[in-house]
């Protein structure tokens, strides 16, 4: 069922440069090569996946607010009562402020805290960054690297 052009410019699951000789990719691996080699196309797919789903959620926020889809008593129901309380009506903007904050906080935990902050002071400390204190050296088994 392939076609000739189609062989051409596949490339075969070893041939990958950045992998060992006869070293043979699982489907995960595979997924990951073609997301890497095709960055620019998977970047674009996901911000107008991004935009088309922020187009539509006012419309599915609205249509299920009043639509019957609450289960009266629920902690969700009671966070969204104390959120109108409180806000004097902006239930749901309030509610979409603490999620873009919540967002932002995860997001700059997962770049300046494990991507900078980490790497530098793993390097600052060096071996020291890896102590154990004998009590926890007894508990913990003893695991070797082939590098070490």
């Amino acid at each position: 069922m392939t076609s000739t052009a189609t062989r051409r410019h596949a490339r075969p699951r070893s041939d990958h440069p950045d992998l060992a000789p006869g070293f043979r990719t699982g489907p995960l691996g595979r997924l990951g090569i073609w997301v890497t080699d095709h960055a620019k196309l998977v970047t674009g797919v996901w911000l107008l996946l991004i935009i088309g789903l922020g187009a539509f959620a006012p419309q599915v926020e609205h249509n299920l607010s009043g639509a019957g889809w609450q289960a009266d008593g629920s902690e969700s129901v009671a966070a969204r009562e104390l959120a109108r309380e409180h806000f004097g009506g902006n239930a749901s903007s309030a509610i979409q402020v603490v999620g873009i904050v919540l967002g932002v906080a995860v997001l700059l935990d997962a770049t300046l805290v494990r991507l900078v902050l980490l790497p530098v002071l793993l390097r600052l400390t060096g071996k020291a960054a890896w102590y154990t204190p004998a009590g926890l050296k007894r508990v913990l088994p003893h695991i070797t690297f082939a590098h070490d």
